[in-house]
Order: structure tokens, then C-alpha cells, then sequence
């Protein structure tokens, strides 16, 4: 059974959070990677380069590098908190098993794989498919008349 449009414009506001979470992962990640660099250039203040303007050493570069992707990541962090808690409010409004199965899949930390909820819900697959599929209708009905 397909997916309607409304359980597809569900599952990507719910995939979304993951994808922003991934993108503020590949942010800390390049900060770390700039912190190394500032940590082991040395430092060299070098008033103009020659042509009379001023040049940045490895490390103040490396440092304002960090200070903008710090802010990036404040920016994305709060995009997500807000995400999170317009897609918490959501699924609390949804009957108890859709709700699980939503938190299991797309709250819990790490997300849990559909054979797992499947076996926590004492569900098959297929049933489990299918009251996803129910979840995502549910969800999108109380999210997108919501927000």
C-alpha cells in the first residue's frame, strides 16, 4: 500500500528532524576540526603581508572560523528544539500505539529500527506497516491543522 500525500508530507517533517540533527553533527565536527588547527599552529601576528594589508594567522583565522560555525550551529539547534517540540506536541495527540510507535521511530535516541518496535509492540512487520501508515495519517491531521 502506498503512501498518501499527506502520510508522505508527514514522514518528511518527521525525517526532518534527523537530517537537521545530522547537519548540526557535520557542524561540530568541522568546529573540532578547526579547533585542532588552531591548537597546533603556531601563532605569528603579521601586521600587513607586504601589499600593505593586514593578514590573519592560521590560528585567528581557525578561531573566527569556529565563531561562525558556532553561531550556525545555534541557529539550527534552535530550529530543531522547536521542531521537536511542535512534532512532540503532535504525536501526544495521537492514540497510544500510533504515539509509541511514532516516539520509537522518530524521538527515542538512537532511533529504533522497525523490526524492533515491531517486536516491542508484539506487532508483524506488516502490521506494524500498516499502523505506521495510520500513525503518519493521524499525525499529519493534527500537525499540519495545528502549525
Amino acid at each position: 500500500m502506498p503512501m498518501t500525500r499527506e502520510q508522505a508530507d508527514a514522514a518528511r517533517v518527521l525525517h526532518k528532524m534527523w537530517s537537521i540533527n545530522a547537519e548540526i553533527d557535520g557542524i561540530y565536527s568541522e568546529i573540532e576540526r578547526y579547533r585542532e588547527i588552531a591548537s597546533k599552529a603556531t601563532s605569528s601576528f603579521n601586521a600587513t603581508n607586504g601589499s600593505g594589508t593586514a593578514t590573519r594567522s592560521k590560528v585567528e583565522s581557525a578561531v573566527c572560523r569556529i565563531v561562525d560555525l558556532e553561531a550556525k550551529a545555534d541557529g539550527r539547534i534552535s530550529e530543531l528544539i522547536d521542531l521537536r517540540d511542535r512534532i512532540q506536541d503532535a504525536i501526544d495527540q495521537l492514540p497510544d500505539q500510533e504515539a509509541t510507535m511514532l516516539r520509537l521511530r522518530f524521538l527515542a535516541h538512537p532511533h529504533k529500527e522497525w523490526q524492533d518496535i515491531a517486536a516491542s509492540m508484539d506487532m508483524s512487520m506488516r502490521s506494524s506497516y500498516y499502523k505506521y501508515l495510520s500513525a503518519l495519517e493521524h499525525f499529519s491531521e493534527v500537525f499540519f491543522k495545528k502549525f
